[in-house]
This record gives structure tokens, C-alpha cells and sequence, in this order.
């Protein structure tokens, strides 16, 4: 799958770990080290960007399903959530979801998705879904992902990524 096929929000372009600051980590002679890419506060200001996106496409919906891919997606989701929630107040329904695509050895399988015993309870079946992970690889998770919630009934699937991270397998498909 083609990550460009798909529609996403996204605030940087490479891997990184969420912490206090967002950086990524480089190996180098001295063992690895945490290259600062932004500060908190630019993690924020980005934060609130994605989410004036989401609450201006959705404006004209009463609903609308925030779905985080566990568990990398957490705490991306609730900074998110927060600010959702402070622009449009009631309106975000959270389910998340369990999804497993690498094996141990990083090698890329057929996703393998979990919903929560409760999910059918969180969500709004005639609202918009906005698939939330922390970042886009191969594409691999989220193709899956909005199939199954195309095959599930919803018209309208969005991804939202913190961080892209395009690797040849991406480019190859």
C-alpha cells in the first residue's frame, strides 16, 4: 500500500519517540543519543494545528470517532482529545483499537486487529472515523485499518499520523 493513497494530518516526517521533547534517537560511537527535533512546546503548537484541522473538516458533524491505535497512538490521542475537546466540547467519541503488524524481527505481516470488548459501545456508527496512530511506515496498519472500517459500514475513514516515516517497502508498493 501506497501511504500517499491515503488521507492523513500529519506534524513531521520522521521517526521519533514522544517524551517531554520530541526528538529521535541516533546511534553513533558513543552509543545511541536523543537529537532534539522540537521542543514541547512546538510538539503542542503542532498538536493544536492537527486539531483545528480535524475540528474545520468535521464542523458540519455532530459525532465523530477518534480511533487510536494501541498503544503507540496514546499519547498523541490525548493531546489531541484534550484540544478537540476544548474546540468542540461533547462532540469526540474514543474507541481504540489493538493492532499488531511486525513480527519480533521488524519483518511487516498481515495486520492482526483487536477490538476492545466495548468498542461497539463507544462509537458512533453513522459518525466519521479518524484513525489515530503515532507514525505512518509501509502503510501496511492503516490500509487494513480503513478497509476494515469501510467493510464495517463507516463512508468516511481519515487517517491522522503524528509522524511519517516512509521506508523502500513503501516506496515499492
Amino acid at each position: 500500500m501506497n501511504p500517499s493513497n491515503l488521507r492523513y494530518s500529519a506534524t513531521s516526517t520522521i521517526t521519533c519517540r514522544m517524551i517531554k521533547d520530541l526528538g529521535m534517537w541516533v546511534e553513533s560511537s558513543n552509543g545511541p543519543t536523543m537529537h532534539l527535533l522540537w521542543a514541547f512546546e512546538e510538539v503542542q503548537a503542532a498538536i493544536r494545528k492537527v486539531a483545528k484541522s480535524i475540528d474545520d473538516l468535521y464542523s458540519e458533524n455532530q459525532a465523530v470517532n477518534l480511533v487510536p491505535v494501541l498503544i503507540g497512538a496514546m499519547p498523541f490521542c490525548s493531546g489531541l482529545a484534550m484540544e478537540l475537546e476544548r474546540l468542540t466540547p461533547g462532540k469526540w467519541c474514543i474507541a481504540p483499537v489493538f493492532v499488531s503488524t511486525y513480527l519480533d524481527d521488524g519483518l511487516v505481516r498481515e495486520p492482526m486487529v483487536e477490538f476492545p470488548s466495548k468498542f461497539s459501545e463507544s462509537i458512533d456508527p453513522n459518525s466519521p472515523v479518524v484513525i489515530i496512530d503515532d507514525l505512518l511506515d509501509t502503510g501496511t496498519t492503516m490500509g487494513h485499518l480503513v478497509q476494515e472500517f469501510k467493510r464495517g459500514g463507516f463512508a468516511e475513514v481519515t487517517v491522522c499520523v503524528l509522524c511519517l516515516l516512509y521506508t523502500s517497502d513503501a516506496a515499492d508498493e
